[in-house]
C-alpha cells in the first residue's frame, strides 16, 4: 500500500477535534474531508473541477491548509432570505 492508499482509507488520521484546536496545520485528504464533512474521493473531485479549496501539492502528495478550509467554508456560507 503506498502513501496516497494510506491517505485515501484515514490510516493515522487526527480527529476533527484535533485538529480544530491546531492553530494552522497541514492536513491529509482524510483529515481534511473530516474536518470539512467531505469524503477525500469528493475533495478529490471538487480539486479536479476547481471548485474546492486551495491545497498544495508536494511532490506526489497532496496537503490542505486549515485556514485554506476555514476560508473555502466561510466563502461557500449562503445565507437564508
Amino acid at each position: 500500500m503506498d502513501t496516497n492508499d494510506r491517505q485515501t482509507r484515514g490510516a493515522a488520521c487526527r480527529s476533527p477535534e484535533e485538529i480544530a484546536a491546531l492553530p494552522d496545520a497541514w492536513m491529509t485528504p482524510a483529515e481534511a474531508g473530516a474536518y470539512v464533512g467531505l469524503t477525500p474521493l469528493a475533495l478529490n473531485q471538487r480539486r479536479y473541477t476547481g471548485t474546492g479549496p486551495r491545497y498544495a501539492k508536494i511532490g506526489r502528495l497532496i496537503r490542505y491548509r486549515k485556514n485554506e478550509l476555514d476560508a473555502w467554508l466561510l466563502g461557500n456560507a449562503e445565507q437564508s432570505a
